[in-house]
């Protein structure tokens, strides 16, 4: 056997890793169970920069602005 050659999966998993997913936008209630989730295990608290912080901003980030009639500040 070879030691040059590449494995089948971890051939494909280089070829994956470069191709573009697409998923499901994070929405409010996933981010607030995985910040609850968190919160749990921190005693409460929720750092900075962590998954749950990343996904409280890609929720706020999808969500559809309320209040505004879908306006933006800048076409008021």
């Amino acid at each position: 056997m070879c030691i040059d050659t590449i494995h089948p999966i971890e051939s494909t998993m280089k070829n994956s890793a470069s191709q573009s997913v697409r998923s499901t936008p994070m929405n409010q209630s996933d981010a607030a169970r995985i910040q609850s989730a968190t919160a749990r295990v921190n005693q409460g608290t929720v750092s900075s920069g962590s998954f749950a912080a990343r996904a409280q901003s890609a929720a706020a980030k999808a969500a559809p602005a309320r209040g505004t009639g879908g306006a933006t500040p800048s076409s008021r």
